[in-house]
């Protein structure tokens, strides 16, 4: 081995050593980066010349210069990323960790109430969604829906990490839930961390902007008071609504359930009834149906049959039959008349 190539054998392994310790620095925020830098310096080190023994020339070439540059070029990028995104990280993992955070919780508030109002119209025909706003089941900030943007303040030495949820408290909505105070409407609503160089979440805040462009930090203990905004006689009205029309989804559930289950879907006609009738008849062979109608009362409906039949002369007559029966169980027929 000459002079050049043994320095380059060494300088080789210094670099290898140089890798193997940034992939082991990289290895806690990204493992795949680490291991592409990894497999980059495994193959920088003279180590590699056994493994390519039996290549030729070019391909040994391209293995020994070319692989060892992608693989440490990718997996470079791969860990600035990840050290540019942090803080970003662990402002996420941190309100993933405290869902009891009382600003997730005002976050919650508002988005409970906006679908409460434009979610119940858009799904008016949903009972099981209308049926969730009633007994306040729609919850959304568990999910983090919304951006995540992060701002460096060099002079505090410290990252700013701001969470904007998916609020959409437009015009028509704040007039439908909320109600002036001080003024001014709530517009948005934001979430501030406050984090060190060494990665420590020194506070966390909340920033909410107001209708008149007006902007106020508030902390957990000196919380912005929501129900000084939210107009209590709208969600009353609003409840009103929406068992409205809960009770006529299920009157359209029942009703449907009642016509498949006790009318004959070829004639129309109520299938129980038409059987008390020809047990009543003189001659139930000659029964025949003319036309069903019915009306619902309630638990009950009162149906009325037209039909044809012979009499006791034999002639055939025109008759008409009323009875009241209940909606649930077709065979109960609670009262005939004729």
């Amino acid at each position: 081995m000459n002079k050049s190539s043994k320095y380059l054998n060494i300088l080789s392994i210094v670099i290898a050593i140089v890798l193997l310790l940034y992939a082991l620095f990289n290895f806690i925020d990204n493992k795949f980066s680490a291991f592409l830098i990894l497999i980059g310096a495994v193959i920088v080190s003279p180590l590699s010349k056994l493994l390519f023994k039996s290549m030729s020339k070019n391909k040994l070439r391209f293995l020994r210069v070319g692989v060892p540059i992608l693989t440490i070029l990718l997996g470079t990028i791969l860990s600035v990323t990840t050290h540019e995104n942090q803080e970003i990280d662990l402002a996420r993992k941190y309100l993933k960790a405290h869902p009891e955070l009382v600003f997730l919780k005002q976050i919650d508030t508002l988005r409970y109430y906006e679908n409460y109002f434009s979610g119940a119209y858009e799904n008016d025909s949903d009972e099981a969604y209308l049926q969730k706003l009633l007994n306040s089941k729609i919850q959304s900030s568990q999910f983090l829906r919304g951006s995540f943007k992060k701002e460096v303040d060099s002079a505090l030495n410290i990252t700013k990490v701001i969470f904007s949820p998916e609020i959409g408290v437009t015009d028509t909505l704040i007039n439908e839930f909320q109600i002036k105070f001080e003024n001014k409407f709530i517009k948005d609503y934001d979430i501030v961390f406050e984090i060190d160089k060494k990665q420590n979440i020194k506070s966390v805040s909340s920033i909410v902007s107001f209708s008149n462009l007006e902007k106020k930090e508030f902390t957990s203990e000196n919380k912005i008071r929501l129900s000084n905004y939210i107009n209590q006689k709208q969600i009353e009205n609003q409840t009103k609504y929406i068992n409205a029309r809960l009770n006529m989804l299920q009157r359209v559930k029942i009703e449907k359930e009642f016509v498949e289950n006790c009318f004959n879907a070829w004639n129309g006609s109520h299938i129980a009834l038409v059987r008390l009738v020809k047990e009543n008849m003189h001659d139930p062979k000659s029964f025949e149906h003319v036309e069903t109608s019915y009306k619902i009362l309630g638990e009950e409906a009162l149906i009325i049959m037209k039909y044809r039949g012979h009499n006791k002369l034999g002639v055939l007559v025109l008759n008409q039959v009323e009875v009241k029966v209940n909606i649930k169980d077709c065979q109960n027929i609670i009262e005939i008349n004729h």
